[in-house]
């Protein structure tokens, strides 16, 4: 039996799965660039990086982005800068945490079931940090995930509660709590920096 000729449907499938593909990127002499790749416009350098959440390195591809304006690079010689600059603050321990973060739900129900395995509290005094905690994850939203919590979020979350006649020593206790959960995070590198670095607690009345 005569074999069907390909359709136009195959041959765009075909050419389609190409585009989206990661490609080598080559050099003016027609080298591949080592750990330099593309895909449609975009460049991403291909890395072996430390996964703190699964305990091993891994090899990741990682967009590169120009460092001021934080948009993707568009021509191959920022690519390469790029890339070198990612090379140089992962041999100094110093690059951002690029693996996939835990959400914020995710991480705060594992730190309230640590803290009642292996912290010396009471338990009323975990089930008081738990609920503190728990106002934060309904602020912020249970899929925000931990490297995307920024300042503002904290200075929301205190609008709203002085808006509901919170008292200020409340949300700085609040706060505290906050601080305590993502210090557990910065400790097990899944983020660099607490997000409320420099946010000065609110002014308490005093007698």
């Amino acid at each position: 039996m005569k074999a069907k000729a390909r359709g136009p449907e195959t041959k765009t499938g075909t050419l389609s799965s190409r585009r989206t593909a990661y490609q080598e990127v080559r050099d003016s002499d027609k080298r591949a660039i080592r750990g330099l790749w593309r895909r449609r416009d975009r460049f991403y350098a291909r890395l072996a990086v430390f996964n703190a959440a699964a305990g091993q390195p891994e090899v990741r591809r990682v967009p590169l982005l120009d460092p001021e304006t934080k948009q993707p690079v568009t021509t191959v010689p920022a690519a390469k800068r790029a890339m070198e600059r990612l090379k140089v603050q992962r041999d100094t321990n110093a690059l951002p945490v690029i693996t996939r973060t835990p959400t914020f739900g995710e991480f705060v129900a594992q730190y309230v079931a640590s803290l009642r395995k292996v912290a010396d509290l009471k338990p009323s005094t975990i089930d008081k940090k738990a609920g503190e905690l728990d106002l934060w994850v309904e602020h912020m939203g249970a899929d925000t995930r931990l490297d995307r919590i920024t300042k503002k979020h904290i200075l929301t979350f205190r609008e709203k509660r002085a808006d509901a006649g919170i008292s200020a020593r409340t949300c700085n206790l609040d706060a505290i709590a906050l601080r305590t959960c993502l210090k557990r995070a910065v400790e097990e590198d899944l983020i660099r920096d607490l997000p409320m670095h420099g946010l000065r607690p609110l002014k308490t009345a005093t007698c």
